[in-house]
């Protein structure tokens, strides 16, 4: 019913609860890009446990479907 698209690592990981510092919009600008097109977008980390980033688009979004238009 869709396409997901999931990347994870095993790394430092962070405090996910807390603010984005100023002059970073690296994850905010993920998720608004999300919005925009119909995905869903999650994040999960915790320090010391990694982070994994998850992407699920929807065929029934606009955006999944070829653009034969012009």
């Amino acid at each position: 019913e869709g396409v997901a698209l999931e990347i994870e690592d095993n790394g430092g990981g962070f405090d996910s609860s807390l603010l984005v510092p100023v002059g970073h919009f690296g994850l905010i600008g993920m998720a608004e890009r999300a919005n925009k097109i119909g995905a869903q977008f999650s994040l999960t980390s915790r320090p010391g446990s990694g982070t994994k980033i998850r992407l699920y688009l929807p065929y029934s979004s606009s955006e999944a479907l070829p653009r034969l238009r012009k």
